[in-house]
């Protein structure tokens, strides 16, 4: 992997990278990802990275892959033409990353680029080697017009890809085409359709309100934190911070995105057209730390910043519907929290499971008001006791005042002592 910081270039303005085989990540964050991440954290400097040749399976992405502030790209078959409905690349690697966070992010063009060589003549390359070039000239192009920092490019390219690109390609990210194919006329139309902004202890919600309609996204880009240490690759894996993004419409939730691995939140609009308010918030940030600055791309220009949780009308934002969050963080060691959301006011009771189905200890248990919620487990029993190292199961059961049951789920959560 070639990659030089702006200090060993000339004047620089962006970075990309092709990692050479063998080079599979037999960790989650492996050193050639540390290294990438700590240039772009360190110099803001905007750095493309191939997935990698090693598909079809799941997991398949190369160790520079595994950036979290990078822009991964594989690659898909454009066949020529301009229609856009590309098959992925048989060989482009998929995601997720070792670890399971979502990677790749965008794909482009990448089987049989004509490209002259050394001897004069034009020969035919395939591979994701030869879709993140593409990108990465997106990213000088977007430079150009004032989209610099590289999570406002980030954010951008991702909300503004084409998603659903074939039959049978999921909505949102999946581990071919990540979260879309990119689609440069649309960001260069959208390039100013963004904000930077910041949260802490004191502000821990930022609001926008704006139109949003079907098929419309918003996405959320926040970097992992290195520190440089010139050409090595960092000591310390750096500290990702988590920050959720939440969507509201008449003053009830209708999408979220709560990932307490990934950096790339991402929510989609109503249908039909209607006034919405995206809520940025910080979830772990350390006591120590003044704030955390994010990128947020906007469907379009409608948006703007309000003070308070409130749509047009005065309404209140509350959940639409239940649901149960993730732990986080998941592993854990001394404790953990457990968010869950209720639409109305309901009788609830959460409770912790080993993979057996005993049960370890009930963490919650009566009414709970219409509202979002937050319970913790410090790992011990209901004696009080340490719980052993594994796997459990924590479930979330609601039921009205007459006992029948309106909702029921159950996550996993891993406890390492």
């Amino acid at each position: 992997m070639a990659v030089a910081p702006p200090q060993y270039g000339e004047n620089a303005e962006a970075i990309n990278c092709s990692a050479g085989s063998p080079s599979f990540a037999y960790s989650d964050y492996p050193d050639e990802a540390r290294f990438v991440d700590s240039v772009v954290d360190h110099w803001t400097m905007p750095i493309t990275v191939s997935a990698g040749n090693r598909g079809s399976s799941s997991k398949t992405l190369v160790v520079g892959a595994h950036s979290y502030n990078a822009i991964v790209v594989g690659a898909v078959d454009d066949g020529n033409n301009t229609d856009r409905q590309d098959p992925i690349y048989d060989g482009s690697s998929r995601g997720p990353t070792y670890g399971g966070r979502k990677k790749p992010d965008l794909v482009a063009p990448g089987v049989n680029i004509n490209l002259p060589n050394a001897a004069g003549t034009w020969l035919d390359h395939t591979g994701t080697s030869f879709a993140a070039p593409p990108v990465a000239g997106a990213v000088l192009l977007l430079r150009q017009t004032g989209l610099v920092h590289p999570m406002a490019l980030k954010a951008v390219l991702i909300n503004t890809a084409d998603d659903e690109i074939v039959q049978g390609d999921p909505p949102g990210w999946d581990n071919a085409y990540g979260w879309g194919y990119i689609n440069l006329e649309k960001a260069y139309t959208h390039r100013s359709d963004y904000t930077i902004s910041w949260v802490s202890h004191s502000t821990p919600s930022r609001y926008w309100k704006g139109m949003m309609g079907p098929g419309e996204k918003a996405t959320l880009v926040w970097q992992r934190h290195l520190s440089y240490t010139g050409p090595n690759p960092p000591p310390d894996p750096g500290t990702l911070y988590n920050l959720d993004l939440y969507l509201y419409k008449g003053g009830s939730l209708i999408d979220w995105s709560t990932s307490s691995v990934d950096n790339v939140e991402q929510v989609e609009g109503p249908s039909p057209w209607a006034e919405v308010v995206l809520e940025a918030r910080e979830v772990d940030i350390p006591p120590e730390v003044p704030y955390e600055k994010f990128a947020l791309a906007f469907p379009n220009g409608s948006f703007v910043e309000v003070p308070s949780p409130k749509l047009a009308g005065g309404k209140v934002l509350r959940p639409e519907r239940f649901f149960l969050n993730s732990n986080y963080p998941n592993p854990f060691n001394a404790a953990t929290a457990i968010r869950f959301a209720l639409p109305i006011a309901s009788y609830v009771e959460l409770s912790v499971y080993t993979l057996r189905g005993q049960s370890v200890r009930t963490l919650a248990e009566g009414r709970y008001e219409r509202g979002r919620h937050q319970v913790g487990w410090d790992g011990k029993d209901q004696g009080g006791r340490d719980a052993a190292s594994g796997f459990y199961f924590y479930r979330l059961r609601v039921t009205d005042s007459g006992g029948r049951m309106r909702f029921q789920e159950a996550r996993k959560m891993l406890l390492l002592r």
